[in-house]
């Protein structure tokens, strides 16, 4: 039987595990789940433990114990590292293209409010600029904008 097991996460991330049976912890549980999976019969031999990374059985030494009565267990153990979370891309303002440059003060100076030019800014360049930095780039916007 392939079994997970998650500690501080959301149960959503065991959805493409291919597991019959979820063993759910958190902070206010004090690792319950995790008891009762390695001292209560919860996890037999044959079995499959998947979790995200072995961290998750433990802090430091408790975590190598754990692996190890894993192992005792004659139970395998499965990582399913989570997928890296997409940062946003940030960068230069001397990264800008000119002619990128000159349609984003152009706008950033007219009529248009700042949150769609920082959208046409991100659409053009892939960069997300702050308020602050298209200040710095084009200049502080006029009192009526």
């Amino acid at each position: 039987m392939r079994i997970a097991y998650i500690y501080d996460k959301n149960a959503d991330i065991t959805a493409d595990w291919l597991v019959e049976k979820t063993f759910i912890d958190t902070p206010k549980t004090e690792r319950l789940d995790l008891a009762a999976l390695l001292e209560s019969g919860g996890l037999k031999s044959g079995d499959i433990l998947v979790v995200c990374a072995k961290s998750q059985l433990g802090h430091g030494a408790g975590a190598k114990r754990n692996v190890d009565r894993v192992k005792a267990i004659g139970a395998t153990l499965e990582e399913r590292p989570l997928p890296r979370a997409t940062r946003k891309k940030t960068g230069r303002i001397s990264e800008i293209e000119p002619d990128d440059k000159t349609v984003i003060c152009g706008q950033w100076h007219g009529s248009q409010p700042p949150d769609a030019v920082q959208a046409t800014a991100r659409r053009r360049t892939g960069i997300d600029l702050s308020r602050s930095q298209l200040n710095r780039m084009c200049g502080v916007r006029s009192a009526k904008n």
